[in-house]
């Protein structure tokens, strides 16, 4: 049983695809939380605040594999989802689902966090799922993945103080998280055109031969963006601050 355990474990784990965010977006939006929350946050609610996020991802990358089941069929590609099967990857969805709705109850001071969280699930779906499947609808389907994936986390983050989400810090932070999830999602449409071209998945980066001035202008946004929002949220972003100009 236990093995039988630590197996499900694993293939969730692959059918969230962790390693593809773990490294960029759990630490953009960590510091997101120790900027953005009330200072009187303790480290149980900077978890919790997290673990929502983490949640909140795990959902967005699992039903993008469920969505795209029979394309990486076709392009011969490994899909987590269908080796799962349906009893494997439904549960999946409802426990990710409902973990980082539930969560944020917890510690939410008001509704704002728990509908952005519901906001940012829908579109996650929205993006992977017919009959919207907005994947495949050019600059839409950008904005609709950083949107979800980037954006609307960092406001979650901020929702932990009451009102918090509408400070113009909170906003310039999400736009940020904008910014580099155009440019992360346009890179990896870059690295999957081989497999997309294969299987007859019209994204955004497939249709063009070209994406440098997409990439060059989300890091010029970026820079700007981050300064204006470390000005904002001074004193409380000083730490943050320090890092990114601290010798590595």
């Amino acid at each position: 049983m236990i093995a039988s355990a630590r197996s499900s474990v694993v293939e969730w784990i692959r059918l969230a695809r962790m390693r593809d965010w773990m490294q960029s977006k759990l630490p953009f939006l960590t510091a997101m939380a120790v900027i953005l929350a009330p200072s009187t946050t303790g480290a149980p609610e900077i978890i919790g605040v997290v673990a929502t996020v983490v949640a909140g991802a795990a959902f967005g990358y699992g039903v993008n594999e469920v969505a795209d089941r029979g394309t990486d069929a076709r392009a011969g590609k490994v899909n987590h989802a269908a080796r799962l099967g349906r009893r494997g990857w439904l549960p999946f969805l409802i426990a990710t689902a409902v973990g980082a709705t539930g969560l944020s109850l917890v510690w939410a001071p008001d509704a704002a966090a728990p509908v952005l969280v519901v906001l940012a699930l829908a579109l996650a779906a929205a993006y992977s799922l017919p009959p919207f499947r907005l994947k495949e609808r050019g600059r839409l389907g950008l904005a609709a993945a950083a949107t979800a994936q980037w954006a609307i986390p960092v406001l979650v983050v901020a929702a932990a103080e009451s009102g918090g989400w509408l400070r113009p810090a909170a906003w310039l932070f999400a736009l940020l998280g904008l910014a580099i999830g155009t440019r992360w999602i346009v890179a990896h449409q870059r690295r999957d055109a081989v497999w997309d071209r294969r299987s007859g998945v019209r994204t955004y980066a497939l249709g063009r031969t070209n994406t440098n001035a997409v990439l060059y202008a989300a890091f010029g946004c970026e820079l700007a963006l981050l300064a204006a929002g470390l000005a904002s949220a001074w004193p409380r972003s000083a730490a943050a601050a320090i890092a990114h100009v601290a010798p590595g």
